[in-house]
């Protein structure tokens, strides 16, 4: 299978700090050789950028060890099984359409499998 285009799927997960959901993202490209995902970011009212964002305007604040661990569910709260979640928020130089979730240790999307 491989790379999934964004021309192929747009799938909406819901992106969670523990167990507030703090935005949504749709997915729109998956590498499944690389087990990556990712798509647009579309922040919540519960979204802090200081405390989830991975990438902060060029800041890596995981490597500072402030950010908190996000998860991704399904419209049905299923958990995708990966290995780390990041958001890249560079909303406040670039504009509000410049934030992105990228998704590692992707094993299975099954939404986007068969397409």
């Amino acid at each position: 299978m491989g790379y999934v285009s964004p021309m192929d799927v747009k799938l909406i997960y819901k992106v969670r700090a523990g167990d507030v959901v703090i935005g949504s993202v749709a997915l729109d490209h998956w590498d499944q050789f690389m087990g990556v995902a990712g798509g647009p970011f579309y922040p919540h009212e519960a979204y802090a950028p200081h405390l989830h964002a991975t990438i902060l305007d060029g800041v890596d604040l995981n490597e500072a060890g402030q950010r908190l661990p996000l998860n991704i569910v399904d419209s049905d709260d299923v958990q995708l099984n990966c290995e780390a979640v990041a958001i890249q928020d560079w909303a406040s130089s670039v504009g509000d359409d410049a934030r992105e979730v990228t998704i590692f240790g992707v094993e299975s999307l099954p939404s986007f499998e068969g397409k």
